[in-house]
């Protein structure tokens, strides 16, 4: 399946979905998994990331998902450029890449030595995007923002991309459920408390500082 994945994506498509697609199925095994990511396969599949075939990249992104669920693996998606792949999955218009790849964002997100590095990633923009729809990934997109927001060191950047309103609305939804109300409701207090005493001086006064909620 290896070689399979390093086939050139316009003339073998068929057989990269395929391949693709198997990676997927297998690795919901633990052990297969393990032993696949030893192979090399997260590496491959992140390389197929970049393949404009919509289903090729829903495949990526589940793989992904299903690897970022351990968090034995969060070191090697990162090193191996996976994280990258995340974001740009995240943000695509498909739900479905949406899903996994928020879903994968949010397990990465709740370790601890990996939240600045999903911010410099750039995953803020797509999570809070999702956050502003009814979209089927928005539960997920919550979830990673608010275990983002458990690090001092993102609260600036959140506030800069939006993050404040958008927990703001999750805290308001009523179709959110309660736990996640409160928990995004206590998550905007600290965060605008400390994003106001962060940035520069003037800078709250500004048209973003006072979006329409």
């Amino acid at each position: 399946q290896s070689s399979a994945l390093g086939a050139d994506g316009g003339e073998h498509l068929a057989c990269v979905r395929a391949a693709t697609y198997c990676m997927g199925t297998v690795c919901e095994q633990h052990q297969i998994k393990a032993h696949a990511i030893e192979l090399g396969c997260l590496e491959a599949m992140v390389a197929q990331e970049s393949n404009p075939d919509i289903e090729v990249k829903r495949n990526v992104a589940y793989f992904i998902a299903l690897v970022a669920e351990q968090q034995e693996y969060h070191e090697l998606i990162v090193k191996r450029g996976a994280l990258n792949s995340l974001v740009a999955l995240a943000s695509l218009e498909d739900v479905e890449c949406q899903e996994y790849a928020t879903f994968a964002l949010a397990h990465l997100s709740s370790n601890r030595d990996y939240q600045v590095a999903v911010v410099k990633a750039g995953a803020l923009r797509p999570l809070v995007a999702m956050m502003s729809i009814h979209a089927q990934p928005r539960h997920y997109a919550g979830l990673a923002l608010l275990k983002l927001a458990d690090n001092f060191e993102n609260h600036l950047q959140i506030a800069e991309e939006g993050g404040i309103q958008a927990l703001l609305r999750l805290a308001r939804s009523r179709s959110t459920d309660e736990e996640l109300q409160y928990k995004a409701a206590l998550t905007v207090g600290h965060l605008a408390s400390n994003a106001v005493q962060l940035l520069p001086s003037g800078a709250g006064s500004g048209g973003g500082g006072n979006s329409t909620i």
